[in-house]
């Protein structure tokens, strides 16, 4: 959650989901009057069999859901598409069969929004040229998964400005 990845490499899984809440508690009522608040963001950036990666996301989404019904809620989980560490073991299909269950079968209805990590930022050169990455079949199954999912499709486009505060906390 939005305290950093320490309860889930001391085995913590439990305590990440009671973190995020607490921390959406705290900074829900504190923005919530601000126009572009929209929406609420599951921390947890991992692969579906790290973590319990499964069940952290549904309990967070289901607070989500019962605490800011209001609230469009959001998930960047890291695929890394055809150009990241993983493209040499999973060609799309597969993405989709892992998230496809995923999706339909432990969160369906609780996820508005997925913004999957896809690192294309290095794509392939030759000489200067860059050359075709598979981007666009990658893209394209993940946007038919997402839309029998019922989950809008959105792209991970990620910037960071440092150092940086939490909310006025230390």
């Amino acid at each position: 959650g939005p305290l950093g990845h320490t309860n889930l490499y001391l085995g913590d899984w439990k305590k990440e989901i009671d973190d995020t809440k607490r921390y959406y508690d705290r900074v829900v009522p504190k923005y919530i009057h601000h126009p572009c608040f929209k929406g609420l963001y599951t921390t947890l950036e991992a692969l579906p069999w790290h973590f319990n990666f499964t069940e952290i996301c549904r309990q967070v989404l289901l607070y989500f859901r019962e605490n800011y019904p209001q609230m469009k809620t959001m998930l960047s989980p890291i695929m890394m598409g055809p150009t990241g560490y993983q493209n040499d073991l999973y060609s799309p299909e597969k993405w989709v069969d892992i998230f496809g269950r995923y999706l339909f079968e432990d969160i369906q209805g609780l996820l508005d929004c997925c913004a999957p990590q896809d690192a294309f930022a290095a794509p392939a050169c030759r000489n200067g040229e860059i050359m075709s990455n598979g981007l666009e079949q990658w893209y394209s199954k993940m946007k038919e998964m997402f839309d029998r999912c019922n989950i809008e499709f959105w792209s991970n486009v990620e910037t960071f400005q440092r150092p940086f505060g939490c909310h006025g906390e230390s």
